[in-house]
């Protein structure tokens, strides 16, 4: 067989396994990309609800925000005037040590930055429909306060030992699990009103809350394969195999590599 098409057809082979290559490493990250998403959850019911509206349904005057709010009465005590509550459905089984539940601050008014935001675990045993009258009571803290950022857009992120606890918990018996969020104070109690305001699950052009293996700090990684394959180093096939000098073949063997594997072939077919 002639050196010229045995080259040619080394050439496609080597092509053929780099676009094989790219496409399987395109496969693998978008299999990667699709199941970190899927890691995510998104609440199926949140709501806040409102101390100086106490018959009121919850997330009546505003829907789209989650409000959690401090007040300082007459005697200089703190009040909690507005709590939010989450609920999460769950899959059965281990929870990931690196689950996190993330808020996304989206307004605030006083000095909110100045504060912090305590999670709590609550009873199931609400609905969006519920007022300050009749909604459930916090139960412990989960984990450590955080802070409340100063700028919208930021994240609120809960983490640690604790907070898997407490949702491997639930994962084990009803496979819901619930949250309340408070606005925290250090000690000295706000001479007006003070809240937090945070993304809620109906707001489109928001951040839903949402638990998560996956830090929002992070880029997502990119699925989008290169549609050139880049060849193996030391592999790189030329486009255009370079002439032997009179075109005569020479049995010279060229520069160690995977070519000389072909060079070979037709000393065994003219041996037939």
């Amino acid at each position: 067989m002639d050196t010229k098409i045995l080259r040619g057809l080394g050439l496609i082979l080597v092509l053929s396994l780099g676009i094989f290559a790219a496409t399987t490493a395109a496969a693998v990250t978008i299999a990667a990309a699709e199941k970190m998403a899927s890691s995510e959850t998104a609440p199926t019911a949140d709501m806040y609800i409102n101390l100086n509206a106490p018959s009121a349904a919850g997330n009546q005057t505003d829907p789209n925000n989650l409000w959690i709010s401090l007040s300082g009465d007459p005697a200089g005590n703190c009040v909690t005037t507005r709590m939010t509550y989450l609920k999460f459905n769950l899959a059965p089984g281990p929870v990931d040590p690196d689950l996190k539940l993330i808020l996304t601050r989206s307004g605030a008014t006083g000095n909110a930055a100045g504060y912090t935001v305590g999670l709590y675990q609550v009873t199931n045993s609400w609905n969006e429909s519920d007022p300050w009258n009749t909604a459930p009571l916090p139960g412990a803290r989960i984990g450590a306060l955080q802070s409340f950022p100063a700028t919208n857009g930021a994240h609120v992120v809960f983490s640690g030992t604790a907070l898997v606890s407490y949702v491997q918990s639930h994962a084990n018996s009803d496979r819901v699990v619930s949250f309340l969020v408070q606005l925290a104070h250090a000690g000295v109690c706000p001479a007006g009103v003070v809240s937090a305001v945070f993304d809620s699950r109906e707001d489109a052009g928001g951040s839903a809350p949402v638990l998560t293996v996956q830090s929002p700090l992070e880029p997502s990684p990119s699925p989008t394969p290169s549609t050139t394959p880049s060849p193996t180093p030391g592999n790189t096939p030329s486009a255009t195999p370079s002439p032997t000098p009179a075109n005569t073949p020479s049995p010279t063997p060229e520069t160690p590599g995977p070519k000389t594997h072909y060079l070979r072939l037709p000393l065994i077919l003219r041996s037939r």
